[in-house]
């Protein structure tokens, strides 16, 4: 009985501890995915400040670099 125990309350702290990794990882990626849509947002503002100044496109290719940048550096 004492190692049924043991066992069961091992699988239990696992779990326990899954969970809360899955928890944590879930709530990251939300994080991730709220920070690229401010940006992709950030992106289209700047796309229409450029057509409306009649700008150069290289000021939305460096912005959309800039971006993309931040984004790897999120997900890594």
């Amino acid at each position: 009985m004492t190692a049924i125990t043991a066992v069961l309350a091992c699988t239990v702290g696992i779990l326990f501890i899954l969970n809360i990794y899955q928890y944590l990882t879930q709530r990251a990626a939300l994080r991730i995915a709220d920070i690229l849509y401010t940006m992709s947002r950030n992106v289209r503002e700047k796309a229409a400040e450029v057509r409306r100044d009649l700008k150069d496109v290289e000021i939305v290719e460096a912005h959309l670099f800039g971006i993309s940048t931040s984004a790897r550096s999120l997900l890594k």
